[in-house]
């Protein structure tokens, strides 16, 4: 996951509108640059095909300064990464990017490669999640089914 949330890191800065902002210069983010930032992404995604109808409630179609800082400043928690809340934001920085959402930017990042620590700390996720939710959680599939969507899916 920590590979990711940096490609996308590395994709924001270099999207075209923010290049062609006062922020293409900046080495060292400070609080006016998340403000500016987030008007960019917000007013990208007010106007996405992607974010249309009932889906536009679901997401929203902003995003604030604090949560960008954080999310570049690395501010979240690993608990956090499972996070509703962190998963819409990158919900929305994927359709920001050009994407559906962060399962399609997934899909169609060919840069992308999970190292093999990334790859155990996935699979660890994956059986603590599954550990946490023991009592409630219903297999409707198979197994490995169930295994593969859910690692498919984080």
């Amino acid at each position: 996951m920590k590979t990711i949330i940096e490609e996308i890191k590395k994709e924001i800065k270099n999207h075209q509108n923010v290049k062609n902002s006062v922020l293409k210069d900046v080495i060292s983010w400070k609080r006016t640059h998340y403000i500016l930032l987030a008007e960019i992404v917000s007013q990208e995604l007010s106007h996405s095909k992607f974010l249309q109808g009932e889906r536009k409630f679901e997401l929203g179609n902003t995003i604030s300064y604090i949560t960008l800082q954080r999310f570049f400043d690395n501010s979240y928690k690993t608990s956090a990464l499972n996070d509703l809340r962190f998963i819409k934001t990158l919900d929305k920085l994927c359709i920001f990017l050009g994407h559906y959402d962060l399962n399609e930017y997934i899909l169609n990042s060919k840069q992308l490669t999970i190292s093999d620590d990334d790859s155990e700390e996935l699979v660890q996720e994956l059986m603590l999640f599954l550990w946490e939710t023991r009592e409630n959680l219903v297999i409707e599939t198979s197994l490995k089914s169930y295994l593969f969507i859910s690692t498919k899916h984080r």
